[in-house]
C-alpha cells in the first residue's frame, strides 16, 4: 500500500474510532442517570414504606407491636440512606462509608433524642468507600447494634459512651 492509501485509512479509523468512543461516553453517561433514578427511587419507596409503618405506629396500643413497628421503620430508613447517597452522589460505584455513618448515627440520635444528653459518640470511620453489596449489611448490623445499645446498654443509669469504628 502506498504511504498515502495507509494515512488515509489510518485518518479514517481514527474518525470511527472517535466516533464509536462517543456513542459509549453517551451510552454510559445514560446508564448512569438511569441508575441514579433507579436509586431515587427505592429511596422513594423505602421513605413511603417508613411513613406507613410511622402512621401504623399511632394507632397501635400494644408495646411490643409498637416496638417492632419502630425497629423495622428503622431498619427502612437505614436502607432509605444508602440508596440516597448513592443517587445523589457522582460516584454510582460505592457508598462514602463515613458520610453514610455519620448520618445513620444522627438519625439514631433523632430516633433516641430523650437520651441526647445522656449518650456521647466518638467515631473513627476511614476514608472507605464500599460497593452497595457490602455496605447495605454494614448499615443494618450498625443500625441494630447502636439501636440495642440504646435500648439495653446503659441499665437504669441511662449514660455511656458508644464508638464507631471501621477500618479499611
Amino acid at each position: 500500500q502506498p504511504f498515502f492509501e495507509r494515512v488515509i485509512t489510518l485518518i479514517k479509523n481514527n474518525q470511527l474510532l472517535k466516533t464509536k468512543n462517543e456513542i459509549i461516553r453517551k451510552s454510559l453517561h445514560d446508564k448512569d442517570i438511569l441508575l441514579k433514578e433507579i436509586h431515587h427511587c427505592v429511596k422513594n419507596n423505602m421513605q413511603f414504606i417508613s411513613s406507613l409503618f410511622s402512621l401504623q405506629s399511632r394507632h397501635v396500643k400494644d408495646e411490643q407491636a409498637l416496638r417492632i413497628l419502630q425497629e423495622g421503620r428503622g431498619r427502612i430508613q437505614s436502607m432509605a440512606l444508602l440508596h440516597q447517597k448513592l443517587y445523589q452522589e457522582d460516584n454510582l460505584r460505592g457508598v462514602d462509608m463515613p458520610t453514610y455513618l455519620n448520618q445513620l448515627i444522627v438519625n439514631l440520635q433523632h430516633a433516641y433524642h430523650e437520651l441526647k444528653d445522656q449518650v456521647q459518640w466518638r467515631t473513627q470511620i476511614d476514608e472507605v468507600i464500599l460497593d452497595i453489596d457490602t455496605a447495605m449489611p454494614i448499615g443494618l448490623i450498625t443500625n441494630e447494634l447502636l439501636t440495642n445499645s440504646y435500648k439495653y446498654a446503659f441499665g437504669s443509669q441511662k449514660k455511656g459512651f458508644l464508638s464507631v469504628v471501621l477500618k479499611d
